[in-house]
């Protein structure tokens, strides 16, 4: 199975993230993920409630698979579950 951005968020993609190990940084040029391994990953000044871009979606999903954080299906599914969980909160 492989995630599509379709109804994900940058908070789906951050909430994800962070159960995974990294942690955030914030400031003016966007957000920066940072993983215990090395991995980084820097993406853009957008709001969570912005629609997920797919190439930050496929870029991510790479990232966490090379560092093996996480194996790809794995990760599509951590955000296909925090995707349907934020639908039931909404």
């Amino acid at each position: 199975m492989i995630a599509t951005a379709e109804g994900l968020n940058y908070s789906h993609l951050a909430q994800s993230l962070r159960g995974y190990g990294f942690t955030e940084t914030i400031d003016a040029r966007g957000r920066t993920f940072d993983h215990p391994s090395g991995a980084r990953i820097p993406l853009p000044a957008l709001s969570d409630d912005a629609p997920l871009r797919l190439h930050h979606l496929v870029a991510t999903r790479g990232v966490v698979s090379d560092y093996g954080i996480a194996a790809a299906y794995d990760f599509d599914l951590t955000l296909l579950r925090l995707r349907e969980r934020s639908k039931v909160h909404a």
